[in-house]
């Protein structure tokens, strides 16, 4: 958890992501430290999980998306990024954003990655089950 918290930090210290994202992602790794117990998911068992996207928009144009981690991480490795385009989504920042989801697969965290709620009722989700 130490190395975690010292990544979290580092980024916002680099400004790839803002103090309430790096306060999101310390609460989502204490939580994960939390409930896991004494217990840790081993690397096969973890890329058996889903990487879920929600996007939940305020024109009813609802998008769902699962994935793999297997095949994210497969795609990571192959193209070094995912193919995301935010282009129309003010204020993400698409660098900060694939360092946030490096971060939580290069941790096995499990839960919300990022949560977004725009000034005009978009909702996104990226998540780990």
């Amino acid at each position: 958890m130490k190395e975690d918290l010292l990544r979290v930090l580092k980024m916002v210290e680099e400004g790839k992501i803002s103090g309430e994202k790096a306060e999101e992602l310390i609460a989502a790794l204490k939580q994960e430290k939390e409930t896991s117990g004494s217990v840790s998911e081993s690397p096969e068992d973890y890329e058996k999980r889903i990487l879920k996207v929600k996007v939940l928009s305020s024109d009813g144009d609802d998008v769902s998306v699962n994935l793999p981690i297997s095949f994210i991480k497969g795609v990571l490795k192959s193209c070094k990024e995912l193919p995301i385009n935010v282009g129309n989504m003010k204020g993400i920042d698409k660098e900060a954003l694939m360092n946030t989801l490096i971060a939580a697969l290069d941790n096995n965290i499990i839960g919300n990655i990022v949560e977004v709620n725009s000034g005009d009722g978009d909702k996104v989700r990226i998540f780990i089950e």
